[in-house]
């Protein structure tokens, strides 16, 4: 080892879970496909819900789906809702984690505008709006 130059770390790998719902962000097509949605279920011992947060050029994260080249990425669309798509889409932008007490929001600043991944009451869907702090855009990371 004294003549190693880098030292290589696996990346974490989390299940992303709501705040106001309990239940976890998951892929909701298997294969996974582009443009495809996320939605949240309970928990699964899935890949369905691996998720591994990485550093983006533009000093936000990527949060990639296990094992993929996709990537959670807000895009906007007449619905909002949450859908993963290539990484080297360049239509998008990076997520944002940030600190909120115990928790986290995942924020896009896309356009100019600031908009949350939120889950909806139902606890089905997953979409992005505007800021209201609410425990449904509270998000914590469990390592898998």
């Amino acid at each position: 080892m004294q003549d190693a130059r880098y030292i290589i770390k696996a990346p974490k790998i989390y299940k992303i879970r709501n705040a106001g719902s309990g239940k976890y962000l998951t892929v909701m097509t298997t294969p996974a496909t582009d443009s495809g949605r996320v939605v949240q279920l309970t928990t699964e011992n899935t890949a369905r819900q691996k998720w591994i947060a990485c550093p983006s050029a533009d000093n936000g994260h990527i949060l990639s789906f296990l094992n993929s080249g996709l990537a959670i990425k807000y895009i906007s669309d007449s619905d909002n809702y949450c859908r993963i798509y290539n990484h080297s889409d360049s239509d998008s932008a990076a997520i944002n984690i940030a600190v909120n007490g115990s928790y986290y929001n995942l924020k896009t600043t896309k356009g100019g505008n600031n908009y949350y991944l939120a889950a909806d009451a139902s606890g089905s869907n997953v979409y992005w709006t505007s800021g209201d702090s609410t425990a449904y855009q509270k998000w914590s990371f469990e390592e898998v």
